[in-house]
């Protein structure tokens, strides 16, 4: 395109949902580009209150919003978080990024968008694009219109931030029995952090959890109550402050009683091969969650019988290979703190 500074500009986010800020943003790239790539975050993600909408819904909001997007100026990828890998992301967008700029027919600069606040951490994962800061536009803060919008309090005070297009899609995915389900999630996380907010100092809550491995497979639970409803989850739970001698001992207690799992703590125990704190602050909605996660490798043979119990509808052993296909089945983090402990060379 005649004028324009850049071959190519890179653009990413979550976008839940996309709003006049981010459409402001996606104005700014379009005048310095040619091409505009939209790198859409956390895909394949378990739907929450955090992440209500897929990568495909919310790049349905992004073109029903842009004329230049329907022109095909603007492109689109969707990327998987990694948690606890900002290496493996980086490396992930640059990629894709390379892929789809050759498809466009390759050639020319490319710039990576972003507020000037973000400048030096994406400055330190792309050192090799130059970065364009764009204006925050005061429009629309994404935990508070998705509290107004799964609660119902206050949901019109939003509405002058939103596209036409995009206020047409909420109001039609509001039949959806999705967003019955992270309605009534809302409902109890909200509730849950009522009962915590009068406390004196922030809390910070420590949980356990078990990986245990088995001929290919891990041993999950599915879970019986919000949050994460029918979500796959490695069986865990809060540590007991006063039951609980260590850490280890909590996640055998809990191991125990949410899969009923007929091998014995002796074997259990010598199989350990890694033990983990996992802390991402946006790990659970629940408020500050710290993790410690306990990895049991028992080779190869047939697969112990497990029976779901207390918070678990369901023990079942599940293949590897098929956790790795389908992240957005597993609850909260559970897929990056898989793929973190099965990945080559973890070691205690």
């Amino acid at each position: 395109m005649q004028g324009c500074r850049y071959r190519f500009a890179v653009w990413a986010g979550r976008f839940q949902p996309f709003h006049y800020g981010h459409a402001t943003a996606l104005k700014r790239g379009l005048a310095l580009a040619d091409h505009l790539i939209v790198v859409i975050g956390s895909s394949r993600r378990p739907r929450s209150p955090l992440n209500p909408w897929t990568a495909a819904e919310r790049e349905e909001m992004i073109r029903g919003s842009s004329e230049a997007a329907r022109a095909g100026r603007v492109h689109f990828l969707h990327l998987q978080d990694h948690l606890y890998n900002d290496d493996l992301w980086a490396a992930e967008v640059g990629r894709k990024v390379a892929e789809a700029a050759a498809g466009l027919g390759g050639g020319g600069p490319v710039t990576l968008l972003g507020p000037s606040r973000d400048e030096e951490a994406w400055r330190g994962r792309f050192p090799h694009w130059p970065f364009e800061p764009v204006p925050v536009v005061p429009a629309l803060e994404g935990e508070a219109f998705r509290a107004a919008y799964f609660s119902g309090i206050g949901r019109s005070n939003w509405a002058v931030a939103l596209p036409r297009s995009v206020s047409a899609f909420l109001r039609s995915w509001e039949a959806t029995p999705e967003y019955g389900n992270l309605a009534d999630e809302w409902s109890q996380i909200a509730a849950y952090r009522a009962r915590w907010s009068q406390a004196p100092f922030p809390v910070v809550f420590t949980t356990v959890d078990t990986l245990v491995l088995k001929s290919g497979h891990a041993l999950l639970v599915r879970r019986r109550a919000h949050p994460g409803k029918g979500l796959l989850a490695l069986p865990g739970g809060f540590l007991d402050a006063e039951g609980d001698r260590s850490l280890r001992a909590g996640a055998l207690r809990e191991l125990r009683e949410e899969t009923g799992i007929t091998v014995a703590d002796a074997d259990l125990l010598q199989s350990i091969r890694a033990e983990r704190a996992f802390d991402a602050p946006e790990r659970s909605l629940r408020g500050r969650t710290i993790t410690h996660v306990v990895c049991m490798d028992l080779g190869e043979g047939p697969l112990p019988e497990v029976q779901g119990g207390d918070d678990a509808s369901q023990a079942l052993w599940v293949a590897l290979a098929d956790l790795r296909e389908h992240p957005e089945e597993l609850f909260e983090d559970h897929a990056d703190i898989i793929a973190n402990l099965t990945q080559a060379g973890s070691e205690v």
